[in-house]
């Protein structure tokens, strides 16, 4: 219905069962993320071979970014899979930590860092007098 260009929006609209063509083109742009008529324009200037070669060049690119950023995203941090892999085998399979652990141990160290490093220097001076 709404590539044929002699169907008005209205008509498409009620005939989906919206009550008004402002309510159609609401849902329609959330949906889809254009309006209706930029989506009728896009598919007037988007048709035949060459559209379905770009659309399946840049879902192809697409599927190459995720894989990419799966594999950086497994090999980014081998010092967090080795401090899992010693945990368990230092807790003899008890406990069964993730990445994620890991990551909030850092900020929790981060954020504690300081304080000690503040401590350590009162407790040096002590010493000292």
């Amino acid at each position: 219905m709404m590539q044929s260009p002699e169907n008005s929006l209205s008509d498409i609209a009620l005939a989906c069962g919206f009550a008004n063509q402002s309510h159609f083109t609401r849902v329609f742009g959330r949906i889809v993320g254009s309006s209706p008529k930029a989506w009728r324009v896009y598919m007037k200037t988007c048709v035949g071979k060459f559209c379905r070669e770009r659309e399946a060049a840049v879902t192809e690119r697409r599927q190459a970014v995720d894989v990419a950023m799966r594999s950086v995203e497994q090999t980014a941090d081998p010092q967090t899979e080795s401090a899992v892999r010693v945990v368990a085998w230092a807790s003899r399979g008890m406990l069964q930590p993730t990445g994620d652990d890991f990551a909030m141990l850092r900020l929790i160290l981060l954020a504690l860092l300081p304080q000690i490093g503040g401590i350590l220097l009162m407790v040096g001076r002590a010493h000292r007098c």
